[in-house]
C-alpha cells in the first residue's frame, strides 16, 4: 500500500511549444478529474497522464493553430502549486505531434 495519506489530484499545464522555455499558451495547472486513486506513484502518474489525453478540452486546444510538437507538463499533488515534497507524488511531461490542429495520439 502506498504511503500517500492525503487525497491527490491531477494537474496539467499545456500547450508549451517545443523549443520555447516554459511558456504555456493555454492552461496553467488545470485540474483533470477528481481524486487520483492511491495506487503507488507510477500508477498515479500514469492515471493523470491518461486523464489528460482523454480530456476533450485538452484534445481540442493542445495543437490549435500549430503543426509543431507541443508539450504538456503534469503533476499529481494535494493542490496545484505543490511540485515537490510530501504534498506531491511527482512531476512529468509528454510531447505530442500536431497535425491539422489536433494531436496525433
Amino acid at each position: 500500500m502506498s504511503a500517500f495519506l492525503a487525497d491527490k489530484y491531477c494537474f496539467g499545464s499545456y500547450r508549451r511549444v517545443s523549443g520555447i522555455p516554459v511558456s504555456y499558451t493555454y492552461a496553467l495547472d488545470a485540474q483533470f478529474g477528481g481524486v487520483v486513486p492511491n495506487a503507488g506513484a507510477s500508477t498515479m502518474m500514469a492515471t493523470c497522464r491518461d486523464r489528460i489525453k482523454a480530456d476533450g478540452t485538452w484534445y481540442n486546444n493542445i495543437c490549435a493553430g500549430t503543426s509543431m510538437a507541443a508539450t504538456t507538463d503534469y503533476h499529481v499533488a494535494e493542490y496545484a502549486s505543490c511540485y515537490a515534497g510530501a504534498c506531491s507524488v511527482g512531476f512529468s511531461n509528454f510531447a505530442v505531434s500536431c497535425s491539422g490542429g489536433f494531436p496525433v495520439l
